[in-house]
């Protein structure tokens, strides 16, 4: 079944298997969306359930059904920031020298694998890992990232110069123990 008879489904008469449908088919996706802002799995999850929530009971202001999974990613996306914002405990500026290095799970026989990959971003502070996922994978400006988190251009400029600074360190590091390995 396609998404836009999904969402006609949940417009008409079987919201019920409308909704577990769009959840079944879309849930895995948003769910490793949150967990790129949010490293706690279990928050993670939680903050999409309330995302797919707040979608489906709003699906009346979806006007083009064949945009709904962007449009749920937005509302993910929303549902993430929020809850980084109401849990200030980690701050979006944090000093480089106040972010302990992190160890990897990669063997030399695997080399670096996405899920490698999306760990070592997940290590990141998480102002730099919100701003790096902002800008590099969901293609966000400056601009548009201060405007959602409430902070000053410049610092989300410098949260993602540091991001990327301490991904090249982390990925340098990475690569010097793989061939140690590799030359023992």
């Amino acid at each position: 079944m396609t998404t836009r008879n999904l969402i006609a489904l949940c417009r008409q008469k079987n919201p019920s298997k409308g909704y577990e449908g769009l959840y079944d088919r879309f849930q895995a996706k948003m769910n490793a969306v949150c967990l790129r802002y949010i490293k706690d799995p279990y928050v993670a999850e939680s903050v999409m359930v309330n995302a797919f929530y707040k979608a489906l009971t709003k699906l009346d202001q979806l006007k083009d059904a064949d945009r709904f999974e962007p449009w749920l990613r937005s509302i993910v996306i929303h549902e993430a920031l929020g809850y980084l914002r109401t849990h200030k405990k980690e701050q979006f500026h944090i000093d480089i020298e106040e972010y302990p290095a992190g160890q990897s799970n990669t063997s030399s026989d695997q080399g670096l694998y996405v899920d490698d990959l999306l760990n070592i971003i997940r290590e990141l502070p998480t102002g730099y890992r919100t701003v790096f996922n902002l800008f590099a994978i969901e293609g966000y400006s400056h601009q548009e990232i201060a405007a959602k988190l409430g902070i000053p251009v410049n610092t989300s400029k410098s949260n993602l110069r540091r991001a990327r600074s301490m991904l090249k360190n982390k990925l340098a590091r990475l690569d010097t123990q793989v061939n140690d390995i590799i030359n023992i």
